[in-house]
């Protein structure tokens, strides 16, 4: 839990650094959407991010999202895993 909150209140630092892509800017990316995670969509997207650069093999994010999944309720994991599909079918496999 406290690694939980304490990457949370880095996003802003983290956040901050520059990236384009890749693992570290998803990681990033899910920071900054769990810092401002005030709608479930927010949490949702923030999965989303990290899962993809925990898949990418980022330390930091296959850590935060399971703690981050654990959190969720059904319904948010559920959202979480629609958005992963959509992005992945978007930017990966547009068929």
């Amino acid at each position: 839990m406290a690694i939980f909150a304490a990457l949370v209140l880095a996003a802003g630092i983290c956040c901050a650094v520059p990236g384009t892509s890749g693992p570290a800017a998803d990681f990033r990316e899910g920071l900054a959407s769990l810092r401002s995670a005030a709608t479930p969509g927010d949490t949702a997207a923030a999965a989303r991010s990290l899962h993809r650069a925990a898949e990418a093999g980022h330390a930091e994010a296959q850590g935060l999202r399971d703690e981050l999944k654990q959190r969720m309720s059904s319904s948010e994991v559920a959202r979480a895993q629609r958005l992963s599909r959509e992005w992945y079918e978007t930017r990966v496999d547009p068929r």
